[in-house]
C-alpha cells in the first residue's frame, strides 16, 4: 500500500466519476506484486459518500469483496482503455525499473448493477506480464 486517504475530487476526477468537484473521494494508490515481482501500479479513486466505511482493512484484503460481500452489492459492468504510457519517476522506484520503460495503462470505470458509477482506477502494468483477452460477438 502506497497511499489510502480521502481528498476533495478533482475537476478530472469528478468528471470522471460524475460527481462534483470537491466532493470526497477516497484516493488508493497501490502496487500489485506478481510471482514477488513489483507489476502494477494502481491507482484508485471512490466516491466517499458510496463507501463511507471503507476502511484500511478493507483496502488491504480486497475492495470488490467489500462491496459484494458486506455490502451486497453487485458489481456489473466496466468500461475499460487501454494505452501506453512512460512510467513516471515514482512508478520506476515502486515498480524497481533502472531505465526509463513504457508501461500498459489500463483506465476503468465501473458500475453496480443499479446503475451507479462506483469506481475509475488507472493501473499501469509492465509490459512483459501484461495479458489482455477478449471474446467479440456480434449481435
Amino acid at each position: 500500500m502506497q497511499l489510502y486517504t480521502a481528498v476533495p475530487a478533482s475537476a478530472d476526477i469528478a468528471q470522471k466519476l460524475q460527481i462534483p468537484e470537491g466532493e470526497l473521494v477516497h484516493e488508493i494508490h497501490r502496487v500489485r506484486v506478481i510471482a514477488e515481482i513489483p507489476s502494477i501500479v494502481e491507482y484508485t479513486w471512490m466516491p466517499v459518500a458510496l463507501f463511507p466505511r471503507l476502511a484500511l482493512s478493507h483496502v488491504q484484503h480486497s475492495i470488490y469483496a467489500y462491496i459484494t460481500h458486506e455490502l451486497g452489492c453487485t458489481v456489473h459492468s466496466a468500461h475499460m482503455k487501454v494505452t501506453g504510457r512512460n512510467a513516471s519517476e515514482q512508478e520506476r522506484v515502486w515498480l524497481e525499473l533502472t531505465e526509463p520503460t513504457t508501461l500498459i495503462q489500463v483506465e476503468q470505470t465501473a458500475f453496480l448493477d443499479n446503475g451507479k458509477l462506483f469506481e475509475y482506477s488507472c493501473a499501469r502494468h509492465l509490459w512483459h506480464t501484461f495479458n489482455f483477452e477478449t471474446d467479440f460477438v456480434r449481435v
